[in-house]
């Protein structure tokens, strides 16, 4: 009896049990996941919402941080600061200085003209500036008297003679015409390649070796002086405009604004001090550059041989960083740090991007390229007349002389 008492009970506790755990019935309204279901159906799904949502007439505006921005902020984003700029370390920048600070400090104090060295250090600073413009000057005017020419008039013997042989015809008729300087170019329609076997091979040599016979090496070598000296020349029209751009100010007392770096930022200059600055420190670096430039395109174009050509180009590239050696090794400590302590103000403060500030110095060497495109097809006057006909016949030369 014992045994179907437990029997009944344990078959009781199973019915219990199993009531417990039926499943819950789907119209039942209190089921939370159903009103989970209900919300997100009315809230996220809502179709109407989603058509605003991407309705491509809706109009968005710019965010920061998760902020709205109206259109003033998003054009502040496009504007850059332009810090204010120490003069460059060389001796144009030393005379600047020195007749910036100087002036300034001497019309501030005017009890230092007499027992300072400030007055001493203006003389010495336009002085070492006339010195190293009249050993830019010496170099120049000795390259074209002692180099140049020698170089251009082998050149021109070189390349007169294989017009001379290149243009024979099959009677030894020379069809060829004397430019202005007396060396031979052949008559259009009358070259003959097969005659440079009667060349020696020290003219074939010679006339491989013209820079002209390898445009391309001769295109690059001449746009990496070209860009050089037009960096130095776009520095110094940069500094003329930012100096001229200054407030014209009475007198120097005024002129420096002292920052809380040490530095010092020009904020105005009299008229006599831009003149000075920009007719006896400027104006002359435009000058020898510009000579530069036309002087060593000349030499370069003249140069036979390709080593010697890169061996030349550092030469004149040693010319014109004259001042930056004269700098290094004759200007004092203490003056160095006054060209480093003298900022000059850019035009504007601020300034938008755009194509302009953004890719303008690109254009720098488009303006390069043209030149020396130019120079190479029309103004250069090493080989006037020039026939474009030698690389023709020392491309397969070169290639069994220079073979390893």
């Amino acid at each position: 009896m014992e045994a179907l008492r437990n029997l009944v009970r344990f078959r009781r506790e199973e019915t219990d049990s199993a009531r417990d755990w039926a499943p819950m019935s789907l119209d039942d309204q209190d089921d939370p996941r159903s009103s989970r279901s209900s919300d997100y159906d009315t809230e996220m799904h809502d179709p109407e919402s989603v058509r605003d949502a991407y309705d491509p007439a809706f109009e968005y505006e710019s965010t920061h941080n998760g902020q709205m921005m109206d259109q003033a902020e998003e054009h502040a984003l496009l504007e850059v600061e332009l810090p204010v700029e120490p003069l460059q370390s060389n001796i144009y920048g030393f005379a600047m200085a020195s007749l910036i600070q100087d002036t300034a400090d001497l019309e501030a104090r005017p009890q230092h003209c007499f027992h300072s060295l400030r007055p001493l250090r203006i003389v010495g600073a336009i002085m070492l500036s006339f010195v190293m413009t009249g050993m830019q000057a010496f170099f120049i005017f000795e390259a074209k008297k002692l180099i140049t020419p020698r170089d251009v008039v082998q050149a021109r013997r070189v390349y007169g003679h294989f017009e001379e042989i290149m243009y024979l015809d099959e009677h030894n008729v020379s069809h060829t015409w004397n430019t202005s300087n007396g060396y031979p170019r052949g008559v259009d329609g009358f070259y003959n390649s097969s005659n440079f076997h009667m060349l020696s091979k020290r003219d074939k040599e010679l006339v491989c070796r013209v820079p002209l016979s390898q445009p391309f090496f001769l295109f690059g070598v001449l746009f990496i002086w070209t860009l050089t000296v037009l960096s130095h020349m776009r520095t110094s029209f940069n500094l003329m405009i930012r100096i001229l751009h200054l407030p014209n100010l009475p007198s120097m007392a005024g002129a420096l604004s002292t920052k809380e770096d040490g530095t010092d930022e020009v904020i105005g200059l009299t008229i006599c001090l831009k003149f000075e600055l920009v007719i006896l420190v400027q104006c002359p670096r435009v000058a020898m550059n510009s000579i530069l430039l036309w002087l060593g395109a000349r030499w370069l174009t003249a140069t036979l041989g390709f080593g010697d050509l890169f061996l030349n180009a550092l030469a004149l590239e040693f010319i014109l960083n004259l001042s930056n050696l004269l700098y290094e090794a004759m200007v004092p400590h203490n003056s160095k740090l006054l060209v480093q302590r003298t900022m000059i103000p850019h035009v504007t403060k601020h300034e938008k991007e755009g194509c302009c500030n953004m890719f303008g110095m690109l254009l720098l060497g488009v303006v390069a390229a043209i030149l020396v495109i130019s120079y190479m097809l029309k103004l250069q006057g090493v080989l006037p007349s020039y026939k474009w006909d030698v690389s023709k016949v020392c491309t397969t030369f070169l290639e069994q002389e220079l073979a390893l």
